[in-house]
């Protein structure tokens, strides 16, 4: 006799039982590794009985489980609390999608982006034969794993309309809770501008290009949405993610944001009242802006305006990194081992990043990664080109801003990785997923754009 598997295809009950008892006795054992590691009984307590109930629901639609992931790496959770859990959520949604897809027959998303992303991750694992240091080498590999799975899982079961509009309300909502956050501490303290906000993350650099990439998906949920409550719901969360922005005084972050406002701005220049209403949000935020905290705009001015320590060490970083690529253009000195090799390039103290990640990608795994690297945001910038295009059209305003709103995140986050060694970045990667996305949808509602080579 057959019965409706959990997993959602016709399986007999015992294959089905064996199958979840498995499932559920791996989540049980990754939960005790989290308590046993954590050792703080209320986080324990919460967080073993939220898991075994998302557990059961990952379990039934592994989609889910790629929701609950995006939304707690862009609300930052991992970097706050419960990280363990966000690696069992990961993995468990991973184990939920590979038995979902076998029991059902499918195969995983052909894409052209695919054809750059195995031989950058061959290059990623062959140069653990040659690297100097092997711990820092793992520790950069398991990031990088972690964003392949978000890839892989983002590319593969986002491939619905109503997901998608899901995936954007969950950034959005993410991003207004850490900026409200924020901005609470700031009107608390008003002289903590000068010490620049960034929680929950250690680097103000780090929340600022979160909030970046945020700002793009909270405009296209303003335009596409039907329900005026929503769009006005959009718009405010857009405004206390930008607000959030300036505090971090983050100057990448915040000339990111300048770029991704104007490119918005250039989107819409047909549309006036977009047009008028931006320019007045804008002067109604300086004058809030110089009446509560007329201090802020010197901090801003003089932080932009002079040549401090960050600035020649970047520089440095940035001499340092090409001319360790120059000594080894074909290889680079291996995944993770730029830290190794920093303070003979750049001659400064302490191991330090690049804070480029195209520089960063060259000196760790010379240039062919850097080309395939390089191939993969351009392939993704110009699929969801494609697709916007298409949309236009077809007249599918849904799918014309849900793409031109991924493709204005993908820019800012660019930006931001011309400060920061962002290669590896999650963000980065569950964006390169949506764009595989965006592409299955366009397809299912007929939007064909024109296809990749």
């Amino acid at each position: 006799m057959k019965a409706s598997n959990l997993l959602g295809s016709e399986l007999s009950i015992d294959r089905r039982i064996i199958t979840n008892v498995i499932l559920f006795f791996l989540l049980l054992e990754g939960i005790l590794f989290y308590a046993v590691f954590v050792q703080n009984e209320l986080l324990v307590t919460v967080g073993v009985m939220s898991a075994i109930v998302a557990a059961f629901v990952i379990f039934n639609k592994p989609e889910i489980g790629v929701l609950i992931s995006i939304s707690m790496v862009f609300s930052a959770v991992s970097a706050i609390f419960l990280g363990g859990l966000f690696k069992v959520v990961v993995l468990f949604t991973l184990i939920a999608f590979i038995a979902a897809m076998f029991y059902r027959g499918e195969r995983f998303v052909s894409d052209p982006l695919n054809k750059l992303v195995l031989p950058f991750t061959l290059l990623i694992l062959i140069s653990l034969v040659y690297v100097k240091n092997m711990e820092f080498a793992f520790e950069s590999l398991l990031e990088y794993f972690k964003a392949l799975v978000l890839f892989i899982l983002v590319s593969n079961l986002i491939k619905e309309r109503v997901l998608l509009r899901q995936t954007f309300w969950l950034i959005i909502l993410s991003g207004a809770y850490i900026s409200a956050v924020n901005l609470y501490r700031l009107f608390q303290d008003p002289y903590s501008f000068a010490l620049r906000l960034g929680w929950p993350f250690e680097d103000p650099n780090s929340l600022a290009l979160v909030l970046v990439s945020i700002v793009p998906f909270a405009y296209a949920l303003t335009r596409s949405e039907k329900s005026t409550p929503l769009r006005m719901l959009a718009l405010f969360c857009g405004l206390t993610v930008i607000t959030a922005t300036f505090p971090t005084l983050s100057r990448g972050g915040i000339l990111a944001l300048l770029i991704v406002l104007m490119y918005i701005l250039f989107k819409e220049r047909k549309e006036k009242v977009v047009l008028y209403s931006f320019l007045a949000l804008t002067l109604v935020g300086l004058y809030l802006l110089y009446s509560k905290f007329n201090f802020a705009i010197d901090i801003l001015t003089e932080r932009f305006g002079r040549l401090d320590r960050s600035v020649v060490q970047r520089y440095r970083l940035f001499k340092g990194g090409i001319a360790m690529f120059l000594d080894h253009p074909i290889f680079g000195v291996g995944i993770g081992n730029f830290l190794v090799y920093s303070i003979s390039y750049t001659k400064l103290l302490g191991r330090l990043y690049a804070h480029n990640m195209f520089i960063h990608v060259a000196a760790e795994l010379g240039i062919v990664a850097l080309a395939l690297f390089t191939g993969i945001i351009l392939t993704a910038f110009r699929k969801l080109r494609r697709i916007e295009q298409a949309a236009i059209q077809k007249a599918n305003k849904p799918l014309l801003f849900q793409s031109r709103g991924i493709q204005i995140s993908l820019l800012g986050l660019t930006i931001c990785g011309m400060f920061l060694s962002q290669h590896f970045n999650k963000i980065l990667w569950i964006l390169f997923g949506l764009s595989v996305s965006m592409t299955q949808i366009s397809d299912r509602e007929g939007v064909a754009a024109k296809q990749d080579a």
